[in-house]
């Protein structure tokens, strides 16, 4: 499963958003209507599932999902 899907399924299952709602181009705090703390929420099991650390200036640029995977995909490629 590629971390996209990854994603929409954690979406799906963590904060009740059917997955046919969510592309590539959701924003996290627009399309898909995540308040701060579900973003903390979502942070924290992303850390988890993909045993990765993310930082407050990683975030930042992020908008889109498809950015959210390509950070993911860049760190556990990279460590």
């Amino acid at each position: 499963m590629d971390t996209l899907t990854r994603l929409k399924t954690m979406l799906s299952q963590e904060f009740g958003i059917e997955i046919s709602q969510i592309d590539s181009q959701s924003t996290i705090q627009g399309n898909l209507n995540l308040d701060s703390v579900d973003v903390i929420s979502l942070v924290a099991s992303i850390e988890i599932k993909f045993n990765i650390s993310l930082n407050e200036e990683d975030l930042l640029p992020i908008e889109t999902l498809q950015q959210l995977a390509d950070l993911i995909d860049e760190r556990t490629k990279h460590g």
